[in-house]
Protein backbone atom coordinates (compact mmCIF):
# COMPACT_ATOMS: atom_id res chain seq x y z
CA UNK A 1 0.00 0.00 0.00
CA UNK A 2 1.45 3.39 -0.90
CA UNK A 3 0.33 6.41 0.80
CA UNK A 4 1.81 9.90 0.08
CA UNK A 5 0.78 13.06 1.95
CA UNK A 6 0.59 16.56 0.24
CA UNK A 7 -1.15 17.80 3.51
CA UNK A 8 -1.70 16.90 6.77
CA UNK A 9 -2.71 15.48 9.13
CA UNK A 10 -2.76 18.68 10.24
CA UNK A 11 -5.30 21.43 12.20
CA UNK A 12 -7.87 21.69 14.27
CA UNK A 13 -11.76 21.53 14.31
CA UNK A 14 -11.63 20.55 11.39
CA UNK A 15 -8.01 18.09 11.37
CA UNK A 16 -7.96 17.64 7.72
CA UNK A 17 -5.23 15.53 5.04
CA UNK A 18 -4.98 15.17 1.59
CA UNK A 19 -2.96 13.00 -0.59
CA UNK A 20 -3.41 9.81 -2.70
CA UNK A 21 -3.72 6.16 -1.96
CA UNK A 22 -1.84 3.72 -4.51
CA UNK A 23 -2.40 6.91 -6.65
CA UNK A 24 -6.29 7.56 -6.40
CA UNK A 25 -6.13 10.70 -4.59
CA UNK A 26 -7.99 11.16 -1.00
CA UNK A 27 -9.45 13.31 0.83
CA UNK A 28 -9.70 13.32 5.05
CA UNK A 29 -11.26 14.86 7.70
CA UNK A 30 -12.21 14.78 11.16
CA UNK A 31 -14.77 17.09 13.03
CA UNK A 32 -17.42 17.02 15.58
CA UNK A 33 -18.22 13.66 16.47
CA UNK A 34 -16.84 11.82 13.14
CA UNK A 35 -13.92 11.29 10.91
CA UNK A 36 -14.03 10.33 7.22
CA UNK A 37 -11.97 9.53 4.49
CA UNK A 38 -12.75 9.67 0.58
CA UNK A 39 -11.15 8.01 -2.37
CA UNK A 40 -11.74 9.05 -5.86
CA UNK A 41 -12.64 6.29 -8.44
CA UNK A 42 -10.08 7.15 -11.03
CA UNK A 43 -6.58 8.53 -10.13
CA UNK A 44 -7.74 11.55 -12.30
CA UNK A 45 -10.88 11.78 -10.03
CA UNK A 46 -11.64 13.87 -7.37
CA UNK A 47 -12.32 12.51 -3.70
CA UNK A 48 -15.39 14.60 -2.75
CA UNK A 49 -17.14 13.39 -5.94
CA UNK A 50 -20.23 11.50 -5.69
CA UNK A 51 -18.97 8.60 -7.14
CA UNK A 52 -16.03 8.05 -4.88
CA UNK A 53 -15.07 5.64 -2.37
CA UNK A 54 -15.98 6.30 1.44
CA UNK A 55 -15.85 5.13 4.93
CA UNK A 56 -17.39 7.42 7.64
CA UNK A 57 -17.15 6.49 11.34
CA UNK A 58 -17.96 7.88 14.87
CA UNK A 59 -14.54 9.35 16.82
CA UNK A 60 -13.59 6.60 19.32
CA UNK A 61 -14.01 8.38 22.63
CA UNK A 62 -15.46 6.60 26.00
CA UNK A 63 -15.75 7.56 29.39
CA UNK A 64 -16.98 11.50 28.71
CA UNK A 65 -20.05 13.60 28.60
CA UNK A 66 -21.98 14.01 25.70
CA UNK A 67 -20.20 17.32 25.16
CA UNK A 68 -16.91 16.40 24.54
CA UNK A 69 -17.89 13.14 22.61
CA UNK A 70 -19.83 15.77 20.18
CA UNK A 71 -16.29 17.98 19.40
CA UNK A 72 -13.71 15.12 20.34
CA UNK A 73 -13.37 14.22 16.07
CA UNK A 74 -11.66 18.21 15.55
CA UNK A 75 -9.44 17.61 17.77
CA UNK A 76 -7.74 13.93 16.79
CA UNK A 77 -4.18 13.58 17.23
CA UNK A 78 -1.63 13.92 13.99
CA UNK A 79 -0.64 9.73 14.92
CA UNK A 80 -4.58 8.89 15.32
CA UNK A 81 -5.36 10.24 11.56
CA UNK A 82 -2.51 8.33 10.16
CA UNK A 83 -3.71 5.16 11.40
CA UNK A 84 -7.29 5.71 10.90
CA UNK A 85 -6.14 6.37 7.23
CA UNK A 86 -3.57 3.45 6.98
CA UNK A 87 -6.69 0.75 8.35
CA UNK A 88 -9.27 2.30 5.80
CA UNK A 89 -6.45 2.43 2.94
CA UNK A 90 -6.13 -1.21 2.99
CA UNK A 91 -9.78 -1.68 2.49
CA UNK A 92 -9.85 1.00 -0.27
CA UNK A 93 -7.17 -1.51 -1.87
CA UNK A 94 -9.10 -4.44 -1.70
CA UNK A 95 -12.03 -2.90 -3.71
CA UNK A 96 -9.49 -2.52 -6.71
CA UNK A 97 -8.55 -5.87 -6.96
Amino acid sequence: MDIQYTNGPCGYCPVQAEGTISGYPFYFRSRHARWSLHVASSPSGDPLDDDAWSIIEDYPVTGETEEVRRVSAGYATEDECRRFIERHAASFEGTLL
